[in-house]
């Protein structure tokens, strides 16, 4: 049987085969945490296994929402970091499931486009890499895509059953994440635009997910918990007015070159196929042109975050690169580097101009009154991303990890909207075998430097009888192994030497104790956590 007859009968199948194997070559096994997963792993038992309400607030996101869902399957399965590293890879496929149903039930896409897009979202490095972890952006994606999975489904048979789930998901993402808030303008807006007679029911879609917020936030003012609860963007709109005003205006350099590298494998060979024909006479390509400058001009920067920059290493130790600034692992792969911001500064071009026809494609069919639920939807979308932008330029911090939910929804206005977006050629199927390459071996990588860093730690309270606050492993442990005080961060930012540490290379004042090893696939070498012992003589 034909490849091309195995994914039209069993899309699903074939996309869960995929998602399994690339599990099984990451190994995600592991009871230790990655990034900031120890703090919502904390949380979860504070809460649930021990009944406090204590420490409820964590800067931008109330996160109660992902700790909400979590309950039920911790039951069967525990809390351990592993558990919930499972848990998070179960919402993951769930994620890609009801991206094939939107695409295929609802946007009418061919089977095949269908489960290229899905392939985009499962091996986008970001995405990837954080279905991983215990952290909150997948479970978001989630809840979002599943709120608006419901909400066409709805759509389709007004079935109030249908609006019933779809409210019920938008108000767990907005109990995750408060830019859930983003989305729900665009739905009332788009009904306006788009609807002879407005549905008032789907006032219940705006109404009910924000009053479940505000309750929320009210219990959590009242309530015990130490810290309290700020709304997301109050602080950058009372205090930094001029500064929020600056960062809406650079950010977007930002957004277009890291969407453009996250969805590289389809938009080059589509501006390259573009550019055989008479585009380059357009207003169109020259407006995208000169808005890419800045892009080019900061591409230096590129890639930036937390995820996107350290992909195939992942972070070193906090000591080494953010206070001693020295053994960057990313100076031994300058040319991959070069290729990342190649890659983004050509598909920062190509969304941009993607975007702009976009826009015009859908105010003509706005104007030709061409109304359809892909083009409602497909309008939502494009106004979704802009209310995106706009909310988070009110906020104090940006990751690229942010950017990971802007780049899905603008491939999916970009299927709709363009029915020669994705070009079967041989450049279409290379680039996606290097983008699924690049995620595997990043996210294999990034598993197995923390699996490697908890193997020094554990040797070191095993063979020595050393305490946690001997050990400075990283903020992962340090944050970890000391949750319920203030300290950690004190231990995170360093301010103290640490009498062991575990370094990819020397550091000023610590001799070599012990190393351990470990396989790297980008670039393919043996790479080395090694653990330092601090001279006595150092602090005299």
């Amino acid at each position: 049987m034909r490849v091309k007859n195995i994914v039209s009968g069993f899309p699903i199948v074939m996309l869960l085969l995929l998602f399994c194997g690339a599990e099984l070559m990451i190994n995600p096994v592991g009871n230790f945490p990655l990034n900031d997963d120890w703090w919502y792993a904390y949380l979860f038992e504070e809460l649930f296994v021990k009944g406090h309400n204590t420490n409820l607030s964590w800067v931008s996101t109330s996160l109660f929402g992902q700790l909400l869902i979590t309950k039920p399957y911790a039951l069967v399965f525990g809390y351990s970091y592993a558990a919930l590293r499972f848990f998070t890879l179960m919402l993951s496929f769930f994620t890609i499931y009801f991206i094939h149903s939107i695409c295929k039930q609802h946007f009418k896409l061919s089977d095949g486009i269908s489960f290229f897009i899905c392939l985009l979202v499962m091996f986008n490095p970001l995405f990837l890499c954080l279905s991983n972890s215990y952290m909150t952006d997948v479970p978001f994606m989630f809840m979002l895509v599943g709120a608006l999975y419901f909400y066409l489904c709805y759509k389709t048979t007004f079935r109030f059953f249908y609006l019933l789930l779809s409210i019920l998901f938008f108000s767990t993402a907005i109990l995750t994440r408060q830019i859930t808030l983003a989305f729900l303008p665009g739905l009332l807006l788009v009904e306006f635009l788009h609807l002879k007679k407005f549905d008032f029911k789907l006032l219940f879609l705006f109404t009910v997910p924000v009053l479940v917020l505000f309750v929320f936030e009210y219990w959590l003012q009242n309530s015990s918990t130490n810290n309290g609860y700020n709304f997301v963007f109050s602080e950058g709109i009372k205090s930094r007015p001029g500064e929020a005003l600056m960062t809406f205006s650079k950010r977007w350099v930002h957004y277009l070159s890291i969407s453009g590298f996250l969805l590289f494998p389809v938009l080059i060979p589509y501006v390259i196929k573009q550019l055989g024909s008479k585009i380059f006479r357009t207003l169109s390509f020259w407006l995208a042109l000169l808005v890419c400058i800045p892009v080019i001009v900061s591409i230096k920067n590129f890639p930036i975050g937390n995820y996107l920059y350290n992909a195939g290493i992942g972070p070193d130790t906090f000591y080494d690169v953010y206070i001693l600034n020295i053994n960057h692992a990313q100076n031994e792969w300058n040319i991959l580097l070069y290729l990342m911001q190649a890659m983004a500064a050509l598909g920062a071009f190509s969304i941009t101009l993607l975007l702009i026809s976009s826009f015009k494609i859908l105010i003509g069919n706005l104007k030709k009154k061409e109304v359809t639920l892909q083009n409602s939807f497909a309008t939502y979308l494009l106004l979704s991303l802009f209310f995106y932008y706009l909310f988070l330029c009110f906020t104090t911090g940006i990751f690229d990890r942010y950017i990971m939910v802007f780049a899905i929804f603008a491939l999916l206005v970009f299927a709709q909207t363009h029915n020669n977006f994705f070009p079967n050629t041989a450049l279409t199927k290379l680039l996606l075998l290097l983008f699924v390459l690049f995620s595997l071996a990043g996210t294999k990588d990034y598993l197995q430097l923390n699996r490697t860093k908890w193997e020094a730690v554990s040797f070191l309270k095993t063979n020595f009888h050393i305490s946690d606050s001997d050990i400075n492993a990283g903020y992962e442990h340090a944050g970890s192994s000391r949750p319920e005080t203030p300290e950690w961060f004190d231990k995170w930012r360093n301010i103290k030497p640490s009498p062991y540490l575990l370094s990819k290379g020397p550091v000023k004042g610590y001799s070599k104790f012990n190393f351990f090893s470990y396989q790297r696939y980008l670039p393919y070498k043996e790479d080395t956590v090694f653990i330092l012992r601090l001279n006595p003589d150092f602090l005299n």
